[in-house]
């Protein structure tokens, strides 16, 4: 089969993404056409698109059902509705490679409103790199195995720029092994109002020791 455009315009170093998402896009497997033959990497979702997608069709209507019978509140059924499809996206792979999805995380787990002033800012900007960076992204060969610092992140130089692939490395680390919600719980338990320090949120949150996971990093 010819090189689509769109495999031509990833060639030259563009990642294409579709900015919507639906449970049809999943389940008639066209979401995952489009990453093979259309060289998609990422889509994004947020209220206004996931509203013109639940009122398309009847794809959402079983799962409303039973969550109107728990909630009331908008902002939980549309996060409990559009969790399913996050969930399914992010678990499509083409070969090793995974498919970013800009929502959830972006909704809520990164939403400023919801992150303490003295959050660590090298893991808030990893979880928004590792949502963000394509999938083909790979870091420096010279890459070195420890967390980055604030400090680091806020100076000029090569330094910031290593930082920031460091940043990027551990969040990606952390999705990849205890896997999306796991990254998603540790940015809430480390970035929240009232987090403790970082050690105390990774074993919270991963139900590990800050050493083992850096050990499984640095591998």
């Amino acid at each position: 089969m010819a090189d689509s455009n769109l495999d031509k315009l990833s060639a030259r170093g563009q990642s294409v993404w579709i900015d919507y998402l639906s449970r049809d896009l999943l389940e008639t497997g066209e979401l995952k056409r489009m990453m093979k033959e259309d060289a998609v990497v990422g889509v994004t979702s947020n209220p206004t698109i996931f509203q013109k997608a639940i009122s398309s069709g009847d794809a959402y209507d079983e799962q409303l059902k039973e969550v109107l019978q728990r909630q009331d509140d908008p902002k939980e059924i549309f996060l409990e509705l559009s969790s399913r499809d996050v969930d399914a996206a992010t678990d499509l792979r083409l070969a090793r490679e995974r498919l970013a999805v800009l929502s959830l995380l972006s909704e809520r787990a990164a939403a400023r409103a919801d992150t303490a002033a003295d959050a660590p800012t090298w893991l808030t900007e990893g979880v928004a790199d590792f949502v963000g960076r394509p999938v083909s992204a790979t870091p420096p060969p010279a890459l070195s195995r420890r967390l980055p610092s604030d400090a680091e992140l806020a100076a000029a130089g090569p330094d910031r720029s290593a930082a920031y692939d460091r940043a990027w490395s551990f969040a990606t680390y952390v999705a990849d092994t205890y896997g999306v919600d796991g990254l998603r719980a540790l940015y809430v338990r480390a970035c929240g109002h009232g987090h403790p320090d970082f050690a105390t949120a990774v074993r919270e949150a991963l139900g590990a020791e800050l050493p083992a996971v850096l050990t499984g990093w640095q591998r």
